[in-house]
């Protein structure tokens, strides 16, 4: 019969084992579920958010040459009053319009535009934000109280609805206006719309497909027939020297790779000396990639959590920006909107996400007209969106979990009805905390199976999104002093030869087994204690020892 005390013995080590099992398991879903919430909050919680004062707004206004030239000519400063407030009063009604608040309005408009404006309807899934706009003087008063303008093309964008079932509708529009000098402060009088020159609007069913009306179809970009990449992260906004971008394009060559996707961090512009030196700085990187015989897709807005129409103003000129600075340079192969921009949910709707698109596409494809676009989705259902795929001229898919089934990359290869691109995310080879090994073998079986799903599905352009270790997972083609893992003989032979898909040293070099392991050993040995303790017991009873007599005093 098993003693009470080892009784207890025996449910300790096992509640230790049970207590072990719980805190490894507790750990990898720890990981899990931040690596899940870094993609942010729910859009909804900050929905329909418009700033009194838009970001950039000093930028927004452009003038076209004055129609007015009779009498009194617009002064540089009152120009700037006028623009500075007519800007303003448009936050004003996306403030109204989607909280109620009417101060900022009542401060900005006047007489039977102030009445128009406080008439409208409000509610917390309604919003506006001006894009831009393009000014044209028709009327100055001799007393300089009262001005008439053409607002020839204000780009608006408006969300109507909940968030998940929303429309968002981008259009240009032409306004007839009026404004008036009163006490001390210009006001708008009359804001008259015209007939619209365009609207484009982006919605989504009940099944998630997006529904484009308005939005012109747009005749693809022939773009690389093949196309064999690798990334290239620009951290923080610190560009590379150029010798050390030189040495890592070196080794990009002896990878067997033709082209670097370069993940440019977004940054807006300002108009500073600081801005010119870092459109140089890309300018250079360009031509030192050229000069090294390699193409460069670039990728915008990496860093970017906030794709809501709040930052849309500030985007279209940093695009601007970039393709006045680089967008004729012919190592320039492709422009990739964004990386996983479907993941992007701090601020943004699936909706609002998906019209950023459509907005940014059309902008690219109107300044750069001979260069191809793609954006690179996370989600499948994203890239093999039928709508989506017709505003880019390749569709691009970088899977966060694995490439999943053969099917669905099929799926996206049939639906796209344009040229496919496969960006494949390197695992770790740190070891991990996860179940599944993190080590540079099973980081080349990866590879090797992306490389084979690629070449099963005839897809051509298919980009690594890794170069060099730079972070604790340690999830590059290249450990940080430059030697190649075994991963880079993969990709350099395009995943020719077979590759094992297990090995011992795969489980013994994963935090996880190597814990698990420990705490088999420790209740191992406690086990062995038990069994010890319990069988000296046994011999105690059976020869139980008693006091020595005491000497017999006689």
């Amino acid at each position: 019969m098993i003693e009470r005390s080892s009784l207890k013995r025996a449910v300790a080590y096992v509640v230790l084992l049970v207590g072990v099992a719980i805190a490894i398991g507790s750990i990898v879903l720890a990981t899990f579920v931040v690596s899940r919430s870094s993609t942010g909050a729910n859009g909804s919680s900050a929905l329909h958010e418009v700033a009194e004062l838009p970001a950039e707004a000093d930028r927004l206004v452009t003038w076209d040459k004055d129609d007015w030239k009779q009498d009194r000519v617009l002064e540089p400063d009152t120009r700037i009053a006028v623009e500075a407030a007519y800007i303003r009063a448009w936050a004003a009604l996306g403030v109204y319009q989607s909280t109620g608040a009417s101060a900022a309005l009542v401060a900005t408009f006047s007489g039977p535009a102030r009445a128009n404006a406080l008439g409208m309807p409000r509610d917390d899934q309604t919003a506006t934000w001006s894009v831009s706009h393009r000014l044209r003087l028709e009327f100055y008063a001799l007393d300089g109280a009262t001005i008439a303008l053409a607002d020839m093309d204000a780009r608006l964008v408006r969300t109507i609805g909940p968030a998940g079932a929303e429309t968002v509708v981008d259009s240009d529009e032409r306004y007839s206006v009026v404004m008036v000098l009163e006490d001390g402060y210009w006001r708008v009088r009359q804001l008259r719309r015209e007939v619209p020159a365009s609207v484009e609007t982006v919605s989504r069913s009940g099944s998630g497909v997006t529904l484009l009306t308005g939005q012109h179809a747009i005749a693809p970009v022939a773009g690389p027939a093949s196309l064999k990449a690798t990334d290239y992260p620009v951290p923080g906004g610190a560009e590379p020297s150029a010798r050390t971008f030189a040495i890592d394009l070196r080794r990009v060559r002896a990878l067997g790779l033709d082209t670097v996707r370069v993940r440019w961090p977004y940054v807006p512009f300002t108009g500073s000396a600081a801005d010119e030196a870092r459109l140089a700085s890309l300018a250079s990187l360009l031509e030192t990639a050229r000069a090294a015989r390699l193409r460069v897709v670039l990728v915008l807005f990496d860093g970017l959590s906030d794709l809501s129409p709040a930052i849309w103003a500030s985007a279209d000129q940093y695009v601007e920006q970039l393709t006045q600075a680089v967008g004729a340079n012919p190592a320039l192969e492709m422009w990739d909107i964004a990386d996983r921009p479907d993941r992007r949910r701090a601020r943004a709707t699936a909706t609002e996400i998906r019209a950023f698109v459509v907005h940014e596409a059309e902008l690219l494809h109107r300044l750069t007209a001979t260069v191809p676009v793609t954006v690179s989705w996370a989600d499948p259902a994203a890239a093999a969106d039928r709508a989506l795929a017709s505003m880019v001229d390749v569709v691009s898919l970088h899977p966060t979990d694995g490439l999943g089934d053969l099917g669905s990359l099929n799926r996206v290869r049939e639906a796209a009805g344009r040229p496919v691109m496969l960006v494949v995310s390197t695992s770790g080879t740190d070891g991990g905390w996860s179940p599944v090994p993190r080590t540079e073998h099973l980081q080349s079986v990866q590879l090797a199976r992306a490389f084979q799903v690629s070449g099963t599905l005839s897809i051509d352009k298919i980009a690594v999104d890794a170069l060099q270790d730079h972070g604790p997972q340690r999830d590059g083609l290249l450990r940080g002093d430059g030697s190649a893992k075994p991963g880079a003989a993969i990709v350099r032979t395009s995943g020719a030869g077979t590759v094992a898909s297990f090995e011992i040293g795969d489980y013994l070099g994963s935090k996880f087994w190597r814990a698990a392991a420990l705490a088999l050993v420790i209740v191992v040995i406690g086990w062995l204690r038990l069994g010890r303790s319990r069988r000296s017991g046994r011999r105690s009873a059976a020869h139980p020892s008693y006091p020595a007599r005491s000497a017999d005093p006689l």
